[in-house]
C-alpha cells in the first residue's frame, strides 16, 4: 500500500506535477490549446462509407465543435488525476484535500463565494450598477481629471461591498461608451478602475476566494478580517491611485459631456430595491456574525436561496416576461448620432447582411450566402478604414472591440456574458428596433466579431439566469488547487517549504513580513493568487513554522 508521513523526504516527481500543472494554466491563461476533435476523429475524412457511417459522422460533424479549447480550470483536475496515476496520492488523500482541515474547509469557502457571488449578478442585472455608475460619471462636468476621480473612487467602494470581479464586469463596458461617445482615451480611466477594484476588494472578507480562505483559516470574524485590512490596504490604494496619476496625467483630456439617461439603464426597479435590500441585510449580519455561533457560508445561502424564490416568482411564475439589453442597444443611447457609425460603407453592407439574414432565416441558402459575402466585404472595409489610425486611436478601438467581444469570464454562458441591464416586456412584438436586429447592430460596430452571425431570437430572463453566470470555472479550478497542495503536503513538501521560511524570518515579524510580501507577490503573479494562497496558507499553519516562529511572527504572515 502507499502512505506517507509528514516525516518523509519531499518527493521530488509530486513538486514536478505541481509545477507543471502551474505551468500548464499560465499556457491555458494566454494561448489556450485546442484540440481538433474532427481530426481526432477522422470526420475531415472524404472517404465513402455505407449509409449508416455517413449519417453518424455527418451527425457528429453537426454537433460537435471542430475544436474544443482546454480551459485553464480543467488543468488541476488533470493534475489530481496525473497524482493518482503517477501513485503520488491516494483516493483518501484526494478527499482529505476536499474535505480540508481544522483550519481550511473548502466546501464553506466555495459556497460562500457563490452564494454571495449570486446575489451580486442577480442585483447587477437589474441594472442597478450600471445606473449608478453613469450618475456618478455625469458629475465630472466634462472634466478629465474629475472623471478619473470618480472612477477611482467609485471602483473602489464598488469593491468594498461587492465582488471585485462584478465590478469590472459591470464598469468596463460603462467607461468605454462614455470614451467612445466623448472620443477621449479610455485607457486611463480603464487602468485605475482595475487597480482600485482589485486592491480594495482585499479590506472585505467576501469580495475574493482568496479573502475567504485567508479569513477562514486564521479564525477571522468578518470584521476582525476588515481591522486586519483596512489601514495596509488603504495605504497601498492611495499609492497605486498617485502613481497611475503621475502616469496618464498628460492624457486626461477635458470634453463635452453626452447626454446620459442614467434611468434607462434601471428598468427592473421592484428587483433593484429587493436586491438591494437583501444584499444589505446580508452584509449586515455576516459583518455581526461574531455575536451568534453560526457560519458565514449558511448566512450568505438564506440570503441566496430568498433572493432566488423572488427570482422565480418575478422572471417565472409571474408570467411577465424580461428581455436583455445587448451592449449595442446601450452604445446606441450613450452614443450621440453623430458619432455612431451608421453611414459608413462597413455598416452599410452590415444592414444589408442583416437583410439577407432575414431571408435566410425563412429558407433561402442564396441568402445565407449572400449575407456571408456581404459580412466579409464589410470586414475588408473597416479593415481598410483603419489603416489610417494613430497608435492612440488603435489601441481605443481594439480595447472597444474587446468590450463587444470578450466571454467576459471563460465560464460564464456564451449566451448571457454581454448583457448587463434588463428591461420589461408584455409581448415579443414590443421589443427595441435594435433587439430584434441586435447580430447586424452589433456587427455595424465592430463586424470581425461578427462575421457569419444572424440575427437571433430575444433571450429572456429567466431564474436561471443568474445561475448560469456564476464563475462556475472557480469550482473546479480551487478544488483542484485544494486537493495539489494536499499532494504537496502528504509528501513532505510543506513541511520543507515550512522550514525554509522559519529559517528565513529569524524570528522576526518585520523580517518575515517582507520575506512572505516578496514570496507572495512573486508567487501570484506566476501560479496565480488562489494556488498561491492556498500553499502560503498551509505552509504558515504548518506546525514546523508555527512551532519555530512567535505568535507575533505568524500574524506577520497572514
Amino acid at each position: 500500500t502507499h502512505t506517507h508521513t509528514h516525516a518523509d523526504m519531499a518527493d521530488g516527481g509530486t513538486l514536478a506535477i505541481f509545477v507543471l500543472v502551474i505551468a500548464a494554466v499560465i499556457l491555458c491563461v494566454i494561448w489556450p490549446p485546442a484540440i481538433p476533435l474532427h481530426r481526432l476523429l477522422g470526420l475531415q475524412s472524404s472517404q465513402q462509407h455505407g449509409h449508416l457511417r455517413q449519417r453518424l459522422v455527418w451527425l457528429l460533424r453537426e454537433h460537435l465543435p471542430e475544436k474544443v479549447h482546454v480551459a485553464y480550470y480543467m488543468v488541476p483536475f488533470l493534475g489530481v488525476l496525473l497524482m493518482l496515476a503517477a501513485q503520488r496520492m491516494t483516493f483518501s488523500e484526494v478527499l482529505d484535500g476536499l474535505k480540508g482541515d481544522e483550519h481550511v474547509k473548502p466546501y464553506s469557502v466555495i459556497t460562500l463565494f457563490f452564494a454571495v457571488s449570486y446575489m451580486a449578478i442577480t442585483l447587477d442585472l437589474t441594472g442597478v450598477f450600471a445606473y449608478i455608475a453613469l450618475r456618478t460619471s455625469s458629475l465630472s462636468g466634462g472634466s478629465g481629471l474629475r472623471l478619473f476621480v470618480i472612477v477611482f473612487l467609485m471602483s473602489s467602494i464598488a469593491a468594498l461591498v461587492t465582488s471585485n470581479d462584478i465590478v469590472v464586469l459591470t464598469l468596463t463596458p460603462i467607461i468605454l461608451y462614455i470614451a467612445r461617445a466623448t472620443n477621449i482615451d479610455p485607457i486611463p480611466y480603464v487602468m485605475v478602475e482595475f487597480f482600485a477594484t482589485h486592491m480594495m476588494s482585499a479590506v472585505i472578507m467576501i469580495s475574493n476566494p482568496t479573502n475567504i480562505i485567508v479569513a477562514q483559516a486564521f479564525n477571522l470574524t468578518f470584521l476582525e478580517y476588515s481591522r486586519w485590512m483596512a489601514l495596509p490596504t488603504v495605504m497601498a490604494t492611495v499609492a497605486t491611485y498617485a502613481a497611475l496619476w503621475l502616469r496618464f496625467h498628460k492624457r486626461l483630456q477635458n470634453f463635452e459631456l453626452p447626454t446620459l439617461d442614467a434611468r434607462s439603464m434601471l428598468n427592473d426597479v421592484p428587483g433593484a430595491i429587493f436586491g438591494v435590500i437583501i444584499f444589505v441585510s446580508c452584509i449586515t449580519l455576516l459583518a455581526s456574525s461574531s455575536s451568534f455561533d453560526f457560519p458565514l457560508w449558511a448566512i450568505a445561502c438564506i440570503f441566496a436561496g430568498i433572493h432566488f424564490l423572488r427570482n422565480l416568482y418575478a422572471y417565472g411564475l409571474s408570467g411577465k416576461k424580461y428581455v436583455y439589453k445587448t451592449a449595442f442597444d446601450i452604445d446606441q443611447e450613450l452614443t450621440p448620432a453623430a458619432l455612431r457609425p451608421d453611414g459608413s460603407q462597413a455598416a452599410q453592407l452590415n444592414a444589408a447582411a442583416a437583410q439577407e439574414n432575414g431571408q435566410a432565416g425563412e429558407g433561402s441558402a442564396a441568402s445565407a450566402n449572400n449575407s456571408r459575402l456581404l459580412q466579409l466585404r464589410a470586414h475588408e472595409v473597416n479593415g481598410s478604414e483603419a489603416d489610417g489610425q494613430d497608435e492612440e486611436e488603435e489601441d481605443r478601438q481594439q480595447m472597444w472591440s474587446a468590450s463587444l467581444t470578450s466571454d467576459q469570464n471563460a465560464s460564464f454562458a456564451q449566451d448571457d456574458a454581454d448583457n448587463i441591464a434588463l428591461i420589461p416586456v408584455d409581448e415579443p412584438d414590443n421589443l427595441p428596433a435594435a433587439e430584434n436586429g441586435s447580430a447586424a447592430a452589433a456587427a455595424a460596430i465592430d463586424s470581425r466579431s461578427n462575421a457569419g452571425a444572424g440575427a437571433h431570437p430575444p433571450r429572456y430572463l429567466t431564474p436561471w439566469t443568474s445561475v448560469f453566470l456564476l464563475p462556475w470555472g472557480v469550482l473546479p479550478f480551487a478544488l483542484g488547487m485544494f486537493v495539489l497542495v494536499e499532494g504537496l503536503s502528504v509528501n513532505g513538501w510543506l513541511t520543507q517549504f515550512a522550514e525554509w521560511l522559519a529559517a528565513g524570518s529569524h524570528n522576526n515579524v518585520f523580517a518575515s513580513v517582507f520575506m512572505l510580501g516578496f514570496v507572495t507577490v512573486i508567487g501570484c503573479n506566476t501560479i496565480n493568487n488562489q494556488p498561491m494562497t492556498i500553499l502560503i496558507t498551509r505552509t504558515v499553519l504548518s506546525q514546523n513554522f508555527v512551532g519555530q516562529v512567535s505568535t507575533d511572527v505568524v500574524r506577520g504572515g497572514f
